[in-house]
């Protein structure tokens, strides 16, 4: 029987990726959604399943980005709030 381990990544701000890397799932360094193509390769790979994505950051993808995820089956994107500090 073939086994095989899927992984779930984290892309957004670095506290929202450092909070849901201490949950297992694997950071990817991609602080600006314009740059996201630079680790495209990495997201895309069969392994992955999902990605976790903070909504702001998501937004703000260039729009043939957003185009070619909304056409993708796989990997699942998957907006979470933004993770912002409060000033009292």
């Amino acid at each position: 029987m073939d086994e095989r381990t899927y992984e779930t990544l984290v892309l957004g701000t670095r506290l929202f990726i450092d909070l849901w890397s201490v949950k297992g799932f694997v950071p990817v360094n991609c602080e600006h959604p314009e740059d996201v193509r630079t680790v495209w390769s990495r997201l895309v790979e069969e392994r992955v399943a999902f990605i976790l994505v903070e909504e702001g950051w998501f937004e703000r993808l260039p729009h043939p980005v957003k185009q070619r995820i909304h056409h993708m089956g796989r990997p699942v994107w998957v907006p979470f709030p933004d993770m912002k500090l409060r000033e009292d």
